[in-house]
This record gives C-alpha cells, sequence and structure tokens, in this order.
C-alpha cells in the first residue's frame, strides 16, 4: 500500500463528512451566521448616515470585522481537526480504515482548513447578498462588503503578504498542534497558551533583537516611532529570520501533530494527546 494515494484520500474525507453530516452542516451554518451577523450589525450602526459615508467608513469597518471573525472561526475549525478521534467508537472506526496513517492525517486537515476556508469564500458573498437585501427591505442605505473585503487584501505589499499568509498558515499548524495535543476545550486551552508563548516570545524579541541592529521596543514605546512603523521598513537579515521562522514553525507544529496522530491508541491517556 503506497503511504499517500489521493484516491483513498477523496474516499476518507466523504466517510468522515459523510458520517456526521450534521456535525458539518451545523459548522457551515455558523459561519453564516457568524459573517451575516458580522457585516449586520456593524453596518447597521450606520443606518443614519447617507450612502457615500456608508461605502466609505461602515463597509470597511465591516470588511476588517469579517477578516478578523473570519480569521477566528479559522482557528476554531483547526482546533477541531481531530475532533472526530474524540469518542472511542469514533476512534475505533478511524484506526480501522484500511488507509495509511499519513491519509487519514490529510483527510482530517483537509476537512479542517481547506475545506472551511473554501466555505468561507462561498459564504462570504453569500452573506453579503442577505445582508443587502435585508438592508434594501429596511429601506435603509446599503452597501456590499465583498468587494472591500478583496480591495484590503490586495493593498498589501509583497512581503507583507507573504508574512502574513506564512503567520496565518503557523496560527493554524498551532492549532492543529493544540487539537492533537489537547483532547477537551482545545480552542481554549491553545489559545491561552499560545498567548503566555508570544509573550515570553516577544520579550526575547526585545532582548536578541539589536543582532540585525533594529530597536523594535521603540516602536511600542514611542508614539512617533509607532506611527512610522512598517514590515518593509525592517532590514533583510530580520526578514529573512522572520520568514524563516516561520516555515521552521510550521513544520515543528505539522510534524509534531503526526507523530501523535501515528501514535494514537485505542484507549487514550487521561488528559492529553490520543
Amino acid at each position: 500500500m503506497k503511504n499517500l494515494n489521493f484516491h483513498r484520500v477523496g474516499l476518507l474525507i466523504r466517510h468522515q463528512i459523510f458520517s456526521d453530516i450534521r456535525k458539518y452542516r451545523n459548522q457551515l451554518l455558523g459561519l453564516f451566521i457568524g459573517i451575516f451577523a458580522t457585516m449586520f450589525f456593524i453596518l447597521f450602526n450606520g443606518r443614519w448616515a447617507n450612502i457615500e459615508e456608508m461605502n466609505d467608513t461602515w463597509s470597511h469597518s465591516a470588511a476588517v470585522s469579517v477578516l478578523i471573525a473570519g480569521g477566528v472561526l479559522s482557528l476554531i475549525s483547526a482546533s477541531l481537526t481531530f475532533s472526530p478521534m474524540n469518542s472511542k467508537t469514533k476512534r475505533i472506526t478511524s484506526l480501522m480504515l484500511p488507509a495509511t496513517n499519513l491519509e487519514k492525517f490529510v483527510s482530517y486537515l483537509t476537512v479542517s482548513v481547506v475545506f472551511y476556508h473554501l466555505a468561507f469564500l462561498v459564504v462570504l458573498p453569500l452573506a453579503d447578498l442577505v445582508q443587502y437585501v435585508a438592508f434594501w427591505a429596511l429601506s435603509y442605505p446599503r452597501s456590499f462588503v465583498t468587494p472591500e473585503v478583496m480591495s484590503i487584501l490586495s493593498q498589501a505589499t509583497p512581503f507583507f503578504a507573504v508574512l502574513t499568509l506564512l503567520g496565518c498558515i503557523a496560527q493554524i499548524a498551532t492549532y492543529v498542534l493544540g487539537s492533537a495535543f489537547f483532547r477537551r476545550q482545545p480552542f481554549i486551552l491553545t489559545t491561552l497558551l499560545t498567548f503566555v508563548a508570544n509573550y515570553a516570545l516577544l520579550i526575547l524579541l526585545f532582548t536578541f533583537l539589536e543582532v540585525f541592529g533594529e530597536s523594535l521596543a521603540e516602536y511600542f514605546l514611542d508614539p512617533a516611532y509607532s506611527m512610522t512603523f512598517t514590515l518593509d521598513s525592517l532590514k533583510q537579515p530580520l526578514k529573512v529570520a522572520l520568514i524563516i521562522g516561520t516555515l521552521l514553525w510550521i513544520v515543528l507544529c505539522l510534524s509534531a501533530s503526526y507523530r501523535m496522530f501515528r501514535r494514537a491508541n485505542v484507549i487514550p491517556s487521561r488528559h492529553i494527546g490520543f
């Protein structure tokens, strides 16, 4: 048996979705409601504004909020990567499936990460259309948010776009690892652990950053510096270090998640892991 056969991966994905179709239907509905509610309540605050003001201000605010909400929901979805193995029955079923561990791992990642972002791209314009119709029915000023979302994404510089993409993937990989490590409340526990780790990393960054000739602390402590700080203003060695460090973290998280998944037993440890 090959270690990775995409046909078997497709069969595993189909089995995973249709064996718990209600769960994924509810997640899709929750994604729609989350995006729609974010748009609607922010735009509703501008109901007394004229259309020009709404286009310039409230649509931008709604677009930023939708991106933030979508990012949080993405992390929640990633933290549920291995939720099908939380119960003993589902774990036995997963271990008995005629496929390699790598194929099962890829299928879980595809459903929780790839399919979420595909669903987001589909649900975003649909929720946008619904909120537009709702404001039209209420005879309130109305505006589409999706074009503003795309405009924000397209304005990033190449380095910022690459670093942001890698940063998002690193965050997702972190929550995938959290899903493998914490069987209960993986999103909350991973968030708390990430907050503590980021705070410690920030202290180390301030300590060793002078190696690259940067005074990043001044950007945070001095308002005059903070107004001029951009990622593109960082020196080339630090840019390379940020990209390499992020890539290494992604590889570390995914490889650690796979190792834990590969060693899954029918009877797991009491608190953490499989």
